[in-house]
This record gives C-alpha cells, sequence and structure tokens, in this order.
C-alpha cells in the first residue's frame, strides 16, 4: 500500500470569495438541511442553551432559517435527536432517524431518541407549511442508532447503516450497533436489522461511515480505512476495494467525502473524493492532509493520492454547481468531541477534480470564526455557501414558465428550461443537484449530475434549452433538487424540482433476504417494456391459452391414456384433436357389428352426437382468458395496472404483516373464567368497560416507567463517567 503523502502547498485563488457574518442560527448548527422553501432547518440536541423558545416557554432544539431575512423560527420535536442521520423521501420530506437518550433532568417531555423517526415538509409553493413543527407518528427504528448514516435509494426506499446502541464506549462491542436496516419509501421500518461484516471489523471506528449510490444501485460504504461495494437487496458485498493508506477517516477522526459530479461524458460514472482523518480521540491527535480519489466501479479501482496544503480533521467538501468542491471548516490537530480540537483551519480550499493531479487545489478566502465539532456548510439556492458571501457577477435568471419543470422522471427524457442572459455569454450547462442531509462533516445523499443541454444561443436574451435528464434512478435518486444554469461558468439562483421514481410497469415478489431467511420479501419493479401486445409476463395472456389447450387436452385424455402415449400425439396437435371430436362424435347405435381397420387404426364409425363438455369449455376459456387479458394488461402507454398492481402489494403487505407482526403482550384467552384477565381487548359484551379509561391507565403507567428507567440511565452513564475519570 502506497504511504500517504504529507501536505502540498496551494496557489491563492486570483478571485477569491469572502465570509460575511450575516445572522444567528437560533439554534447550535449539529445537523443542517436546505429546504424546498429556500430555508434552511438545523437540529440540535437536548441542552438548556439555545437562542429561541417555544410557545410554552421550553427551549427549542430545532430551527428554520430563513437565509434571505436572517430570521429564524423555533421548531420543536418529541424525541432527542444528538447525533442523529438523516435523508429526504422521495416525496421531499426530510427524514430524520436515531438519536440519544431523553434528559429529564433538562425536558423531561422529549423522549428517548435513539429509535426515533422524525419527519419533516416544506414545499417550495405553499407557505402555510413554513413553521411546522417536526411530526414523530411513533414509527421506529428497529434497534438504537446514535450516530448512523442514511442514504436514499433508487426505488425512493431509505439505507440505515450503523450506530451506537448506548452512547457509550464504542471500544466495548456490547455497546456497539454494527447493523443495516431498510425502511421504505414512506419513511417506515421493515423491523429488521442485518449484521454487516464491514461495520462489524471496522470496531470501534464503524460508526457515521460515508456511503454513496453508485451507477449501477450499489452501494459504496467506507469506514476507518476501509470500502467496499454492498448490494442491500441481497446483502452481499459485490468487491472489497483496496485500503486507503493515512490515518482514520471517519468518526472520531472524521474527514470528508464527496462523489464527484456524474455525467454521460463518463457514462454516469461516480469517483469518490476522501480527504482528512485523523490518528485517535484526544486532542494530541495528529491529522491528514492526504486525500484519496477512486472509480469503485473501474476495472481495477485504485485509489489516487492527493494532498491539502494542511492536515484537516473534521473538513466537510460541498458540491458547487460548476462541479468543483469548496472544503471548509475543522482543525489542523484533535478529533471529534467536546473540548477535543485546536489550531481551526478557517481557509477555504477548492478542489477541480478536471484539474491534472498536483494542480487541483486553489486556496480561496479565510473566515474570521473557527468552525469545529457539530459545524455545517450548505450550499444555497442562490449559489453561495450559507457562510459564503455574494456573487458579484451577474447571474442568468431563470424565468418563472409553465414550460420550466416541476417535477422530473430519471428515464433519459427530454424537457426544456427558460430562462433569461444578460451577460451576452458564449456557452451554457444545466446542473441537477442534491443537497442531502449534513452533520459532523458528512454530507449524505449529496449528488450531483451535469445534464447534457442544447439550443443556446451566444448574443441572445430569452434563451431556451432543451436538457435530457439521467438515465436511472441510480444517477439521480427520487427526491428533491435544484436545477442550476451556468452562463460561461456563472450560476443562476437555482429553481427547485422533485426528481421522481420511475413509473413501474409490473410487480414481482423478490425475496431480498439474507440467505436463510425468508422473513424479508418486498415488492420490486420488473423492467419495464414497450411490447403492447401478447407477452409471456403478462399475468394473464396469450401464452396462457396455449396453456390452457394443454391442459384440457391432458385432461380429457387422462382417463383413457397414458402420458407416455399421450406425448407422441402433442406432435400431432391437429390430428390428435380430430381423433378427440371424431371418438366423442361416435354413436353407439351407429357402430358396426365388427371393426373395420384403416391402416391398424379401428374405424369410429359416424355418429350425431355433439363435441361433448370438453369441447365447449375449451371454446368457452378462449373468449374468457381473453376478456380477463383486457382488464388486467398494463395501459399501452405503459401505466402498470391498477388492479394487478394492488392485488401483488397488498399480497406482499399481508405477507410481510403475516411473518414479521410482534407476538402480543397478552395471551390468548381459551376459558370463560379468563375473560376477566389478560388483554385490555378481551371485554365481554355487556359489561361497558370504559377502554379510553383502561388504555389511559397504560399509557400513564408507561410514561412513568420510561420516566423513570431514562433516568436510572442517566444516572448510571454519569456513575460510568465518574469512575471512569
Amino acid at each position: 500500500m502506497r504511504r500517504a503523502p504529507g501536505p502540498s502547498p496551494a496557489p491563492q485563488a486570483t478571485s477569491p470569495g469572502r465570509f460575511d457574518i450575516v445572522g444567528m442560527s437560533g439554534v447550535p448548527a449539529q445537523h443542517a438541511a436546505l429546504m424546498q422553501n429556500d430555508r434552511m432547518v438545523f437540529l440540535d440536541k437536548v441542552e438548556n442553551y439555545t437562542q429561541l423558545q417555544l410557545p410554552d416557554g421550553r427551549h427549542a432544539y430545532s430551527a428554520e432559517y430563513d437565509p434571505f431575512t436572517n430570521q429564524t423560527m423555533p421548531l420543536s420535536y418529541k424525541t432527542n435527536a444528538f447525533c442523529s442521520g438523516g435523508a429526504f423521501l422521495a416525496n421531499g420530506t426530510l427524514l430524520d432517524v436515531g438519536g440519544n437518550a431523553p434528559l429529564s433532568y433538562v425536558d423531561p417531555t422529549v423522549g428517548d431518541g435513539f429509535n426515533g423517526i422524525r419527519y419533516l415538509s416544506r414545499s417550495p409553493v405553499d407557505a402555510a407549511l413554513n413553521g411546522h413543527d417536526w411530526s414523530e407518528p411513533g414509527n421506529k427504528l428497529s434497534s438504537a442508532r446514535w450516530y448512523p448514516s442514511v442514504q436514499t435509494l433508487n426505488d425512493g426506499s431509505v439505507f440505515v447503516a450503523s450506530g451506537s446502541l448506548t452512547g457509550l464506549d464504542p471500544t466495548n462491542a456490547s455497546n456497539n450497533n454494527p447493523t443495516y436496516e431498510m425502511l421504505n419509501s414512506d419513511g417506515i421500518s421493515n423491523g429488521i436489522a442485518v449484521s454487516m461484516d464491514l461495520l462489524v471489523k471496522a470496531q470501534p471506528y464503524y460508526m457515521y461511515p460515508f456511503i454513496h449510490l453508485l451507477r449501477d444501485g450499489s452501494l459504496f460504504i467506507f469506514v476507518s480505512k476501509t470500502a467496499e461495494i454492498f448490494e442491500p437487496t441481497s446483502n452481499k458485498t459485490v468487491r472489497q476495494l483496496p485500503e486507503l493508506s493515512g490515518q482514520y477517516r471517519t468518526y472520531p477522526n472524521t474527514g470528508g467525502s464527496v462523489m464527484l459530479p456524474m455525467s454521460r461524458a463518463t457514462n454516469w460514472t461516480s469517483d469518490i473524493v476522501i480527504c482528512g482523518g485523523g490518528a485517535y480521540q484526544d486532542i494530541t491527535s495528529p491529522t491528514d492532509a492526504s486525500c484519496g480519489r477512486i472509480a469503485p466501479l473501474g476495472d481495477d479501482p485504485k485509489w489516487e493520492m492527493d494532498s491539502m496544503p494542511e492536515g484537516r480533521v473534521m473538513v466537510e467538501g460541498t458540491l458547487l454547481p460548476d462541479g468543483t468542491v469548496v472544503w471548509m471548516n475543522g482543525c489542523s490537530m484533535g478529533a471529534q468531541g467536546y473540548g477535543l480540537g485546536k489550531y481551526a483551519t478557517t481557509q477555504a480550499l477548492i478542489y477541480d477534480s478536471n484539474s491534472p493531479l498536483g494542480h487541483r487545489w486553489t486556496a480561496d478566502a479565510n473566515s474570521t470564526i473557527p468552525r469545529m465539532y457539530h459545524s455545517v456548510a450548505l450550499l444555497n439556492s442562490d449559489a453561495t455557501i450559507t457562510v459564503a458571501g455574494s456573487n458579484p457577477n451577474q447571474e442568468p435568471v431563470l424565468l418563472s414558465s409553465a414550460q420550466n419543470p416541476t417535477s422530473l422522471a430519471p428515464n433519459g427524457s427530454s424537457f426544456a428550461i427558460s430562462f433569461l442572459d444578460n451577460s451576452n455569454g458564449t456557452s451554457a450547462s444545466v446542473v441537477l443537484y442534491h443537497g442531502g442531509f449534513v452533520t459532523h462533516s458528512l454530507h449524505m445523499g449529496a449528488r450531483m449530475a451535469m445534464l447534457d443541454s442544447k439550443g443556446f444561443q451566444s448574443g441572445v436574451q430569452a434563451q431556451q434549452l432543451n436538457v435530457t435528464m439521467p438515465p436511472s434512478a441510480n444517477v439521480a435518486v427520487p427526491g428533491p433538487y435544484m436545477i442550476f444554469v451556468l452562463v460561461d461558468g456563472t450560476p443562476s439562483v437555482g429553481t427547485w424540482v422533485t426528481v421522481v421514481p420511475p413509473a413501474p410497469v409490473r410487480f414481482t415478489l423478490q425475496n431480498t433476504a439474507p440467505p436463510g431467511d425468508t422473513a424479508n420479501s418486498t415488492i420490486v419493479a420488473a423492467a419495464p417494456s414497450n411490447n403492447n401486445g401478447w407477452h409471456a409476463k403478462d399475468l394473464f395472456g396469450a401464452p396462457s391459452l396455449w396453456w390452457m389447450w394443454l391442459v384440457v387436452f391432458l385432461w380429457h385424455y387422462g382417463s383413457t391414456m397414458s402420458l407416455s402415449r399421450a406425448a407422441p400425439k402433442l406432435r400431432h396437435t391437429s390430428f390428435a384433436f380430430r381423433q378427440i371430436t371424431q371418438r366423442r362424435c361416435a354413436s353407439t347405435h351407429d357402430a358396426p357389428a365388427t371393426s373395420a381397420t384403416h391402416g391398424g387404426h379401428a374405424d369410429p364409425g359416424h355418429g350425431t352426437e355433439s363435441f361433448g363438455r370438453s369441447f365447449y369449455f375449451v371454446v368457452l376459456l378462449v373468449p374468457v382468458s381473453m376478456g380477463v387479458y383486457a382488464i388486467s394488461r398494463d395501459a399501452r402507454n405503459g401505466e402498470a395496472n391498477p388492479i394487478t398492481r394492488l392485488m401483488v402489494e397488498q399480497a406482499g403487505q399481508d405477507r410481510n404483516l403475516f411473518l414479521n407482526s410482534p407476538n402480543p403482550n397478552w395471551h390468548d384467552l381459551r376459558m370463560p373464567e379468563m375473560f376477566n384477565a389478560g388483554s385490555p381487548c378481551a371485554v365481554p359484551a355487556g359489561h361497558n368497560v370504559n377502554l379510553e379509561h383502561v388504555m389511559e391507565h397504560y399509557r400513564r403507567r408507561n410514561e412513568k416507567d420510561d420516566l423513570e428507567r431514562g433516568e436510572r440511565d442517566e444516572r448510571r452513564r454519569r456513575e460510568e463517567w465518574r469512575t471512569s475519570r
């Protein structure tokens, strides 16, 4: 393995940007995401210091920030989101999962967040949603996860991996959760945690792994110093990748990871860049200046080594609309954790992936504020970073036009986009950008696609481009995106669109569980087909007619001939069918007393008997099967038949419900004298029991038990901390 290079000086940018202090976030910004209303949402843990208060006087632990007015709004949540993970669902809802224990001595109204699932919805057009609190209807992860990573997949489902069970010492394996689980497109867990070898082997450096969805639908997963390509639907490691030289790269010595922009020119390949890191979790830990770049789907993937001007930990890379990456934040000594970092690195660095090796880095502006542990960086819709200043160049202006789309499908289709060019530019390009969820130097789910476009006319103010979408949801996963138009490299203000999952044509049940586990089956979409005629994949189709003929033929002859005798007749179907009808037509009173032979066969004679029930049954099957096919077939425009889809979906849901539903907390009642024991649902008719009163009693008792359990756990953790000191 090649040794990691040391620091390498970078030239100063000829036209650097600047950092402006423009406002306050309202709460400590541990986690952040840019919503479709162009506002940022910040998430903090439960603590007794924030600048915002809720209407009831409690501290707010989440805020909605408007970068155009520099105003903040307090948001509430029900479970502690400390060190959680997140992603966007296909419908644009922000999903936040995992967290930490309740702190009842700080805020008794916020519960245990270890297995919490939170939802936040905003709209680019409906301002009524602004300021709405986090929604927590009660859905839970299958197990506790503190420091999990999250990635939306091509079908809108969500992959959640890693995390701590207790929030305690990760060198003790009993505290760790090196597993993954799947959530459906609505953000509801399948309830199954599956062990993952890569995470098991990487302990204690297994939390907050770097995860990126690749062009073929597989996942690039990196922890510690190792990486692999993983197929989540089959629970298989597709390829082990070489180890990245240098120091540890993930929590608690997290560097930064970026999947570079994809384009048709490179066949939508996905290069990954990982920079920074450290040696151990202490303020004395040295940091790593090296960067590794790899093409994980290449024929022989190897790390190409490069280096920043200085070592950094807690450094994060943010994609810019022109395809470059800005790296900022962090420090040059220490690790993640409270009070564990020093020597803040305040200079922004620009990485140009298209430049030759050794000439990719330039030094940009310096900030006056150290940003280390629990800092974030987000790309705004005006193409600035939340800590960056204004752009002095004149921007292309995207028009509010009915021709400009609001939803797009990743299927290679084309769309038109209109804008005004006041710069007399010479060329234009279009970028599709998904910012993902930002926390602890990770940009979960962030991705960018450089779209093909044509139609730009130099010197014309009113422009319209014809733009082509990526070929699949492996490149552009479902969810909210911003579209930027760049004229001579200067970006427009981004406009929000929703990338929708490609419409499935039909469904099949497929077992996606590990070998030997039959409990977890999901519904997956088969490949679309443009064939609107008869084909074998139809639930009911023309091939079924031939099977019906064969079944009736064998059934009719089953009592008079063996299968071995019937088989040769199948080679002469027409002759065999003629024999059937002749034999059924033979009349007993017309039959001769002695049989004549014709070529060794008995003369069946001639009669007036009808064809028989079998014949009419076969004839009836033809229109019946065609009628069933006409009802159940897909539409000619490729849209899946709703009856077929609903039947198969319901079958899959019923199967999962039957196999995965937990056992009830009460016993079956088998004797009359047990009617008043066991189940709160077992109430005999006529007893007039107030079920709401009963359920309220158990709810209060459970809340009391949860509160006492949380206090015991907090006292135990404090005692363990004191003894460890």
